[in-house]
Formats: C-alpha cells, sequence, structure tokens
C-alpha cells in the first residue's frame, strides 16, 4: 500500500508555484554566482593597483635615492680632488663613502622589493613579463668600473700628482658615474615603468572583464527575470483561476444544497395537494429569472388531459406565453420521460408546440414530473431564444420536480389510503369509523337529526337477483342518498343494508321533508330500470331529545326496528321516553301527498 501511495505522490506534477519558486532561485543563484564571480575580478584588478602602489612606487623610489646618492658620492669625489687641503679632503672623502654606502643599502633594499613582484608579474602576463636583469647587470658592471675609477683616483691624490696628471683619473671615473647613471635610467625604464604600465593594464583589463560579466550578468538576469516573471504569474494567475472557479463552484453547490434544504423543508410543511403545489409555485418564482416564465402542467386523475395548475405569469397578461398542450401523450418530455431542452423554437426538430409562438423565437426547458412512478405532468419553462436556464437555476427546477414528484407522491398514496381507510369501497360513502370520526365536528355546532336506513327484504333480492344486483341496489341507493343531502350534512354505509344520515341543525320537521325527497328520488331512480325495485325503512331520532350520539343512534335504530315491524317502507320518528300518538304528517306544514303510515313514537 505504502508503495502505491509513493508512486502515485511521483506521478502527482509539481504544482506551478513551486516551479515559478524554483526557477526564481535558480535565478538568483546564477545572479549571485556571476556577480561574485565579476567582485573577486574587480578585487583582483584592484590588488594589481595595490601592489603597484606599494611596492612598485617605492622600488622606483630607491632607484630615484641611489641616483641621488651617487650623484652626491661623485660630487664629493670631484670636490676631493679640487681642495688642497687634506683636512677638507679627508671630509669629502667620507662623504663619499657614506654616499657609496647608502647606495649599496637601497641597491639591496630595492632587488628585494622588485624580486617577488617581478615574479608576479611574469605570472600574470604569461610570457614572463618585462625585465630589467640587463640592465641590472650593466649597472652593477658600471658601477664596479665607477668604484675602481674613483679608486685610482683616490689613488691619486695620495701619490700627490699634479691637476695635470689627475685629468684622466677624473675623466675616467665621471665617465664611468655618466654609463652607471645611464644604467640607472634604463633600469628605471626597461623594469619600473612597464611594471607600472602593466600593472595598469591589467588592472584594466581586469575591470573591463568584470564589466563584461556584470553586463552579461544583468542581460541574463533580465531574460531569466522576464521568463521567471511572465511564467511564474502565468502560472499563479492560472492556479488563482482555479481557485476562483473552484471556490465559485463550491458556493454554487452550497446555494444549491440550501436551496435544496429550503424545498425540502417547505414541503415538509405541506399536508394536501394544493399546499404543495403552492410551494412549487413560490420556489418557481423565487429560482426562475424575471426573464423566464415558468409553469406546472398535470394529467387529471384519468391521466387523460393536461392541466395548467400555477405558472410565474398570469395567463391573462400580454407577456403570458404558455404552453398549450393539452394530452400528456402529445408532450415529448412526458411521452419520453426525460427533460428536453431546446434552445430556439426556429429549428426542425424543436418542439411543436414551441413553433411559432413568439415572433422571434424562444428557448425552452421541459422537465417530466413522476407521481408513483408514472410520468404525470411536467414543468415548462420559457425564455428568449438562446437563453436557457443554467447553473443554479436548471439545477434548482430539477431538484424541485423531483422534490414536488415525491410529495405529491405520498399526499395522493396517503389521500388513497385514508379514502379507502374511511370510504366504504362499494358505494363510496364514509364507513362507519370515518362517519364517528367526524360527529364531534357536528355536535359542536348544535342540535341534530339521525336517520336510520335499511333496505326493506335486501337477502330477498340477493338470493332471487344475485349479489351483483344486491351490490347495484346498494350503489344506487347511495347514490340517491348523496345526491338528496346538504354538503354539510354527513351520509354513511353503517354496515351491511344500513345506512346512516346525520342532519346538523335540522328540526324533526325538516328531517323528515329530506327523507321523503330520499324516497321520492329512490322511485325515481328504479324508474331506469337497472335494478329491481326495493324500498327503505327509516327511522328518526333528534339530539334535543337525548344526552350523547349513542342515545340518537340506539333510538334512531328502535325506531328503525319498529317500521320494520310495522310492515317496513315507511318512516317512524322516535321519541325518548315520549308517546303522544301523533303521526309525522301532522307535523310537516305541507305534507306530500303520499300520507302512508308514518308517525311519531316513544321508544326506551
Amino acid at each position: 500500500m505504502r508503495r502505491d501511495t509513493r508512486t502515485v505522490a511521483k506521478r502527482e506534477p509539481i504544482p506551478p508555484y513551486l516551479q515559478a519558486a524554483f526557477l526564481g532561485f535558480t535565478l538568483m543563484v546564477i545572479v549571485a554566482v556571476t556577480v561574485a564571480i565579476s567582485y573577486i575580478g574587480m578585487l583582483s584588478a584592484y590588488s594589481v593597483v595595490e601592489t603597484a602602489i606599494y611596492d612598485y612606487y617605492p622600488a622606483r623610489d630607491e632607484l630615484l635615492f641611489i641616483d641621488r646618492d651617487i650623484y652626491q658620492a661623485q660630487m664629493a669625489l670631484e670636490r676631493a680632488a679640487t681642495v688642497e687641503e687634506e683636512v677638507d679632503r679627508e671630509t669629502q672623502l667620507a662623504i663619499f663613502r657614506e654616499n657609496i654606502a647608502q647606495t649599496e643599502v637601497r641597491f639591496v633594499s630595492y632587488q628585494e622589493k622588485t624580486s617577488p613582484v617581478r615574479d608576479q608579474l611574469r605570472g600574470v602576463s604569461g610570457s614572463g613579463g618585462p625585465s630589467g636583469e640587463t640592465d641590472i647587470t650593466s649597472y652593477l658592471d658600471y658601477r664596479r668600473n665607477w668604484l675602481q675609477s674613483a679608486q685610482r683616483l683616490l689613488d691619486a691624490f695620495v701619490a700627490g700628482l699634479s691637476e695635470e696628471a689627475l685629468e684622466p683619473a677624473v675623466a675616467g671615473t665621471i665617465a664611468s658615474f655618466a654609463e652607471m647613471r645611464f644604467a640607472l635610467d634604463r633600469i628605471t625604464e626597461t623594469e619600473m615603468n612597464p611594471l607600472i604600465q602593466a600593472s595598469r593594464d591589467e588592472m584594466t583589463a581586469r575591470a573591463i572583464d568584470a564589466r563584461n560579466q556584470l553586463i552579461t550578468t544583468l542581460i541574463v538576469a533580465l531574460v531569466l527575470g522576464a521568463f521567471v516573471t511572465v511564467s511564474g504569474s502565468t502560472a499563479i494567475r492560472r492556479q488563482y483561476l482555479q481557485m476562483l472557479l473552484e471556490r465559485d463552484a463550491r458556493e454554487s453547490e452550497a446555494r444549491l444544497k440550501e436551496q435544496e434544504r429550503r424545498i425540502h423543508d417547505a414541503f415538509e410543511l405541506v399536508q394536501s395537494e394544493a399546499t404543495a403545489i403552492d410551494v412549487v409555485r413560490g420556489v418557481l418564482v423565487e429560482i426562475v429569472e424575471p426573464t423566464h416564465q415558468a409553469e406546472l402542467l398535470l394529467a387529471d386523475a384519468s391521466h387523460a388531459h393536461l392541466r395548467r395548475e400555477i405558472g410565474t405569469r398570469d395567463p391573462d397578461s400580454a407577456e403570458f406565453n404558455g404552453c398549450n398542450v393539452m394530452y400528456p401523450t402529445e408532450c415529448p418530455a412526458i411521452r419520453r420521460n426525460a427533460r428536453l431542452t431546446f434552445a430556439t423554437s426556429e429549428t426542425f426538430d424543436a418542439c411543436p408546440y414551441l413553433k411559432h409562438r413568439t415572433p422571434d423565437g424562444c428557448s425552452a426547458t421541459c422537465v417530466p414530473v413522476n407521481i408513483l412512478g408514472r410520468t404525470a405532468g411536467v414543468v415548462h419553462t420559457v425564455g428568449a431564444k438562446d437563453d436557457l436556464l443554467e447553473g443554479n437555476q436548471d439545477a434548482g427546477v430539477r431538484a424541485l420536480v423531483n422534490s414536488a414528484g415525491d410529495v405529491l407522491g405520498m399526499l395522493r398514496a396517503f389521500a388513497t389510503k385514508d379514502r379507502q381507510a374511511n370510504t366504504d369501497s362499494l358505494t363510496g360513502l364514509d364507513n362507519r369509523r370515518s362517519l364517528e370520526a367526524k360527529l364531534p365536528e357536528v355536535m359542536a355546532r348544535g342540535a341534530y337529526t339521525v336517520a336510520f336506513a335499511d333496505l326493506d327484504k335486501f337477502k330477498q333480492l340477493n338470493d332471487t337477483h344475485g349479489h351483483d344486483m344486491g351490490d347495484k341496489a346498494l350503489r344506487l341507493f347511495a347514490d340517491v342518498l348523496r345526491g338528496s343531502v346538504r354538503p354539510d350534512d354527513l351520509v354513511g354505509r353503517w354496515g351491511g343494508e344500513e345506512f346512516v344520515i346525520v342532519l346538523p341543525g335540522s328540526t324533526d320537521d325538516k328531517a323528515v321533508r329530506v327523507i321523503f325527497r330520499i324516497r321520492e328520488r329512490l322511485k325515481e331512480a328504479l324508474t331506469i330500470g337497472a335494478v329491481p325495485n326495493f324500498t327503505a325503512s327509516f327511522g328518526l331520532c333528534d339530539s334535543r331529545d337525548a344526552e350523547t350520539f349513542g342515545d340518537v343512534i340506539n333510538a334512531a335504530d328502535a325506531a328503525l326496528l319498529q317500521a320494520k315491524e310495522e310492515g317496513r317502507d315507511r318512516i317512524i320518528y322516535g321519541v325518548l321516553g315520549e308517546d303522544d300518538g301523533r303521526v309525522v304528517e301532522d307535523l310537516l306544514q305541507t305534507p306530500p301527498e303520499d300520507t302512508g303510515p308514518y308517525r311519531r313514537v316513544a321508544v326506551a
């Protein structure tokens, strides 16, 4: 595992900022090394100058002093040849000897100073350099000749020769002196001056080399600096742009997640399909730009037609540009169950319902809505030509469609289960549990009347005509009940062929009128002939005569039982603990023409 990790790490590219840093560091090293070399060359050139200053010039001064001492010795010797007094002669000879000794010391000092300098200059020039060794040898020979001539002159002084006899010795001494001084001048010209000039030339050459190196370094530094700057800035800019893109992507993803969270939270609050559709409209208004319009189309219960549920623009406005597809099978997005986008409505492969919708053309995005595994609608958005939904808008619409489809499916599933749990599957009326659940609301509003109905001789109908015909009779009677009561009245199947009708706020005469209406409509429905003729018996009771609903329903049941015992097909109005003997017709202001045996009885 470690080996694989190292292999992957080695294959990773070097980050751009590290490349720029490496190039910059390399450039700095190159510049530093070149400047150091140039600086060392300049120091070397200055060292030659310092050598000339501290060694060459003092050595040349020694030659000048030697020339001066020899000249003074020559003058002292000539004065000694001209004085008559012995004392004066000895004084001049002492000066002569002193200057000669001084020249010996100075010449030794000159050779000590020039010997290492001469060797160094030979190594620098590479060709031996200037040399005054021949002139030094000549100087030493002339000096030796001059000293010999001077000694002969001194011997002539001691012998007491006349001036005429001394003239040859004096002339020889003067000639040797001239030759020796000439040799000194030659040493200065052939050795000292070339040494000084060579040092100057060396200094100039090295200074030029140092300058050229500095110029070359600067040029290279500028070129490399420009390259590093451009490449580094490009790499850093590229990396910076990548960081911006990643930051924008993270922010966009965060906004999308926040949007999805809000959509999810909003749908968690809904409890009905209408509220869920309102949430869809609010989300579309928020996430879709004003330049676009969006609408939700849903199929009806039969999935045969599409209807526009909501939209971001008023259908009556001049700016409305909705889709006019009417059937789910004609919508390409629903038919394919796929998200479709059309950049322009003017191409041959655009949706037919987009063409000719606007003079300048339009773009559209259609996202199908799946409810309980079935494509039951579409979210349709329209914008200007080549202006499709992008980014978070498109992602938001897709997230909305997914959540809306799930929520609508869940609500419809719950509604179906609730309807199945609270509705009688055969008649579509409330079952006993649902009816009892709705009673507290009815009871809270005040008095009410309960009617207990039962189909007469239903078992005989089943046995004679079959259970299918019995079911049709039950459905027919349920339809008659449903169509004969008010919207606030409760109608439910209590069990078997028994039905319960709860009439809120009804007095006894109004309740009897409702039952008469039910009987009349049942007779009309039976004239069609789809179901054999049958009748129904009714037992009624008013809540004002009872303390609980159980008392009312028991009294109505007892009244129904009384109606059955008295021959069926009649109404008995039960009164708890009372038997006044009045017939029901007496309670009606306008009794119907059919005045059968409907009366009011007391029930326990």
